[in-house]
């Protein structure tokens, strides 16, 4: 059933940092409000490291950080959450500032697992050794192992555009496949390897490349073991993973994958990781993707 209805929704075929998750909406909303202690109960009732992580990248992107979380502190000045708040936003702008902020939370509070993960990118950022940056994940998966994000930002670090080889992002990406639950989305690390792989190449090159028998290989297993499994189950956060396997199986040519992708995506897109071949109009590559997807499934 084609799943895209005509004014089905006004935010459908718009990037919705939220991803059209309520939860993720309504603290997006509360943040640009400076409403410190809507922010507060949505983060306090999000006590499974997963979903506080997920709660708080949608929140970045969305925006909204501001002097109100300066009041929040003075307000409740033993809650560690308007550090987190604060520096997490930090991590885009100034890497340096988050460093000290999140560094300040999990003094205060070890078992921080969300400052641990937002460490990540501040430090990857600021160009922290390798020693360092695998100590940062280790201190994360060892409080919450297969943590989402902090696989994806310890992949990113390995990524050749970072500090990494192909080989360690790939072996990396792999390895957290097969260690993962069925169903899960960390099996998307390896599609979203073979994207980062080809942001590498010119355009003709990344082209050949994604559609090599052995690259499609990957990303069909890849799906078998996270969308297309029987136990996958949407949480917050799926969709922009979602994305990165349709834009993944569309470059590849596997129309069929694609579509079955789309099917369940529906009008969420999200802007990554189409910006990263579209920056001027992402929306535009999503919507041509998933209508070269439905017209070749068959």
């Amino acid at each position: 059933m084609w799943p895209f209805q005509r004014n089905r929704d006004p935010d459908a075929g718009r990037i919705d940092p939220a991803d059209g998750d309520p939860t993720a909406r309504a603290l997006a909303g509360f943040m640009r409000a400076g409403d410190w202690r809507g922010v507060r109960d949505i983060l306090a009732e999000a006590t499974e490291p997963d979903t506080r992580a997920c709660l708080l990248e949608s929140a970045v992107e969305a925006g909204g950080a501001g002097d109100w979380i300066g009041g929040w502190a003075r307000a409740e000045p033993d809650s560690t959450l308007p550090g987190l708040v604060r520096g997490c936003h930090a991590t885009r702008d100034d890497p340096a500032a988050a460093e000290r902020i999140l560094g300040d939370v999990v003094r205060r509070d070890p078992d921080e697992v969300t400052a641990r993960t937002w460490l990540l990118i501040s430090g990857r950022r600021l160009g922290i050794g390798a020693d360092e940056a695998r100590d940062r994940f280790d201190q994360v998966v060892r409080r919450w192992p297969g943590h989402l994000i902090g696989y994806e930002q310890r992949m990113r670090y390995l990524s050749l555009r970072a500090c990494g080889t192909g080989r360690q992002m790939f072996a990396f990406a792999r390895e957290a496949m097969l260690k993962a639950k069925p169903g899960s989305l960390l099996p998307g690390l390896l599609p979203l390897a073979h994207l980062e792989q080809a942001a590498t190449m010119t355009a003709g090159a990344a082209r050949d490349y994604l559609h090599e028998a052995t690259v499609r290989a990957d990303l069909l297993t890849a799906a078998g073991h996270s969308l297309f499994h029987p136990d996958f189950a949407p949480a917050i956060g799926w969709t922009r993973r979602a994305n990165v396997f349709a834009a993944a199986f569309h470059l590849a040519g596997e129309h069929h994958a694609a579509a079955r992708v789309f099917d369940l995506i529906g009008d969420r897109v999200s802007a990554r990781p189409w910006i990263f071949f579209d920056p001027t109009d992402p929306v535009r590559l999503f919507t041509g993707a998933r209508t070269e997807a439905y017209n070749r499934r068959f």
